[in-house]
């Protein structure tokens, strides 16, 4: 008896060598980009017109009331590489202002920390970017602070998860379903 032998595939044949800006093509046409934030804006537009719901805990006690992420102070994308971090937890909100929409909603006892370091978010947002920029769209990517929260991070993570589920912004996993995001995926 002559065994076969076992021939291995070449599983990469064909790709690029390099994956590089010039050989990625925007995840999205520039139609079904336009359509996609135009439901983001939409919807989180009808909530901010809305006044927001009072919620109380077991005794009774009003929650905090969520803060409007607009009516925060902007400040610019590279945030983390300035000197002026104040130290604190707080709650975050990534922004696009040419729509408006929020995008992500995140908590940190140390902010700086938070994004020097690797961080998901930041390869959602290079997507993003790179999405518009093959698109020539406008993008305004700001970031707004809440400081006032919770030391614990127990209650924090609390607030955060109910910004979250108030905004719904398509780049927190809890509604990548929701939104169908492609900035996530590839």
């Amino acid at each position: 008896m002559n065994p076969t032998p076992f021939r291995q595939g070449h599983l990469f044949a064909g790709l690029p060598e390099a994956i590089t800006p010039e050989t990625t093509q925007p995840a999205l046409t520039r139609e079904a980009l336009v359509a996609w934030q135009q439901r983001v804006a939409r919807f989180q537009a009808a909530l901010r017109a809305a006044a927001p719901p009072q919620q109380t805990d077991l005794f009774g006690t009003p929650a905090p009331t969520l803060p409007d992420p607009w009516g925060l102070p902007p400040h610019p994308e590279e945030f983390y590489q300035h000197r002026g971090d104040r130290g604190e937890p707080c709650i975050y909100f990534v922004l696009d202002g040419a729509l408006p929409a929020v995008l992500y909603i995140g908590q940190t006892g140390a902010l700086h920390q938070r994004w020097q370091g690797t961080h998901d978010c930041k390869r959602y947002i290079a997507r993003y970017r790179q999405c518009h920029q093959g698109h020539n769209l406008p993008l305004t990517l700001t970031f707004a602070f809440w400081w006032d929260v919770p030391t614990l991070a127990p209650a924090r993570r609390r607030l955060e998860h109910q910004a979250i589920a108030h905004w719904q912004p398509p780049f927190n996993q809890e509604n990548w379903q929701t939104w169908q995001v492609p900035f996530v995926f590839h």
